[in-house]
């Protein structure tokens, strides 16, 4: 549902929005307001209103924890710039709600989200929330409790609140993260999280990430605002299994650390750079060796598995729930699709230049030219058809 509040006015800075909110005691409520600026080009969209329930069972399993439940929004327009809100959070698994006993992981979905003609853009935040007593909140990075601000630049607001968090400094090869988890510490878990931090040794700089522990079951992991929601699954696997999951998480602090405000070129950028670094034997060709075994094979064949498409490495993600604020907004080819259709096309060298041209700060038209690839090749169609 769009809530077609906007002005006509364009800016060449990114738009600037001042957002007050307060967490209730249940982490399930959210009151705020949003004050735009005079003449903001911006559209405030409802998307509690946008996310989709399940319809086959074991979706439904892994996204809610009890019944299905639909999360709702109120926007008040109080002046031409000014808008009263009041969210009610889903209980739900994922980045998008409330877990029981867990606390709340919302990437983005817990105030009107501001965009300009359906798709998210660069703006300039001014941020302040409370939360109760007694509860960490992470958002885009930054840890507090009670009162936090923030002030930066970014497509959405990342959030979490949690109850009796622990908080961790991990560092290797040159990268930093804080690990935010709800559950003890545990020595294996932190060798592994170091691990892939260190595979990323020769990737760009980034600023260090907040990287928080989630109880998705469908995903991986969901990126945010220098924000990396892992699944509480992630790292709870042994043997030889690690070195099907290592790559995936590393590919996400990838995505959630490039300073790049598009999630879509964040997308696109961190596919092409983690292809570049794993270069490894890929997960079918490892398992094909020992194919003859019976439980092997239908691994290879059976995408029913959770996590299937992220530990494959699947450019389209066999995840039926489109759950992610991109998704729920527009029915582009996603940023990682076209990474991969442009390797195919002109090479993996020439997408790599286009990649780390964006992260140091040219346009993606110029990144594209400098790299011999025509800028009309970007274009972000519907996912019509679907390259890799």
């Amino acid at each position: 549902m769009l809530i077609a509040w906007s002005q006509a006015a364009t800016a060449t800075e990114p738009p600037k929005v001042t957002l007050r909110a307060s967490i209730g005691s249940d982490l399930q409520t959210v009151e705020g307001e949003l004050q735009l600026e005079k003449g903001s080009p911006l559209s405030l969209v409802d998307v509690q209103a946008l996310l989709p329930i399940p319809q086959q069972d074991a979706d439904l399993r892994r996204t809610f924890p009890g019944k299905p439940e639909q999360g709702w929004m109120h926007i008040e327009r109080q002046t031409p710039e000014q808008f009263l809100f009041h969210s009610l959070m889903p209980r739900r698994f994922g980045a998008v709600g409330r877990a029981p006993r867990r606390g709340l992981y919302a990437n983005g979905f817990w105030f009107p989200q501001p965009v300009i003609d359906d798709r998210l853009v660069a703006i300039d935040w001014d941020v302040e929330i409370d939360v109760p007593e007694g509860y960490t909140v992470i958002l885009n990075g930054l840890i507090g409790e009670s009162t936090l601000s923030w002030q930066g630049r970014a497509s959405t607001l990342s959030l979490a609140v949690l109850p009796d968090a622990h908080i961790e400094s991990i560092t290797s090869g040159g990268r930093a993260a804080f690990w935010v988890r709800t559950s003890p510490p545990g020595d294996r878990r932190r060798e592994k999280l170091q691990a892939c931090l260190s595979q990323l040794s020769s990737a760009p700089p980034m600023s260090p990430i907040a990287i928080v522990e989630t109880p998705l079951r469908r995903r991986l992991y969901r990126s945010g605002e220098h924000q990396l929601f892992l699944s509480d699954r992630a790292l709870r696997v042994t043997g030889r299994l690690w070195t099907h999951h290592g790559p995936v998480v590393a590919r996400g602090v990838l995505e959630s650390g490039l300073p790049l405000y598009d999630p879509w070129e964040r997308s696109l950028a961190a596919t092409a750079i983690a292809d570049s670094i794993d270069t490894a034997m890929s997960v079918e060709e490892r398992l094909a060796v020992v194919s003859w075994i019976p439980e092997v094979e239908a691994l290879l064949h059976d995408g029913r598995l959770p996590f299937y498409s992220d530990i494959f490495d699947e450019t389209w993600s066999g995840d039926r729930v489109e759950d992610s604020m991109p998704q729920v907004l527009s029915a582009e080819i996603t940023g990682r699709a076209m990474a991969r259709r442009l390797q195919a096309v002109y090479g993996a060298d020439r997408v790599e230049q286009l990649a780390w041209d964006l992260v140091r700060g040219q346009t993606l038209e110029d990144s594209s030219v400098r790299a011999g690839i025509p800028p009309a090749e970007l274009a972000r169609s519907e996912k019509i058809l679907r390259f890799g």
